[in-house]
């Protein structure tokens, strides 16, 4: 069925607002990514980090974002993995606490996902973990950008 004619307007500005918002967190990833690899000669060590809801495989998201750390070049410390679903806060996942913890104290460079869904698909939770990683002195790398299905 159709929306109404008068609310598809109001739809596709819906989807056209969290699409640049998308591309703003995108674009604010990737810089912040840059200033911390970019002419850096000694070895980058990253976490692989993955969200799986209980009972899944993390399997075939934890090679997915291991083989974006490789095509970059960097060494693989840890790999954390939360089970607690997407939908839960941030702050309630030990794994990713372990990963932002690892960064600030000097262990880790950065944390590579997946997705941005590993994270949160709000853009103010989002935003707030970058803002963490980025007082941390850490970065993050995905293997698919925000903007990508």
């Amino acid at each position: 069925m159709k929306a109404p004619v008068s609310r598809r307007g109001v739809v596709v500005r819906q989807i056209n607002a969290q699409t640049a918002g998308a591309k703003a967190l995108r674009e604010r990833r990737t810089a912040q990514l840059a200033v911390l690899t970019q002419g850096v000669e000694e070895q980058l060590y990253v976490d692989v980090y993955v969200l799986v809801v209980p009972g899944r495989d993390a399997g075939p998201r934890t090679k997915c974002a291991t083989t974006a750390a490789q095509n970059r070049g960097w060494a693989i410390t840890r790999t954390l993995t939360d089970t607690t679903g997407p939908g839960t806060d941030l702050a309630l996942r030990p794994a990713l606490a372990l990963a932002l913890d690892r960064i600030t104290r000097g262990e880790s460079t950065g944390i590579v996902a997946v997705s941005q869904t590993d994270f949160s698909s709000f853009a103010d939770d989002y935003e707030a973990l970058l803002d963490k990683l980025g007082r941390a002195g850490g970065f993050l790398d995905l293997a698919h950008a925000e903007t990508a299905i």
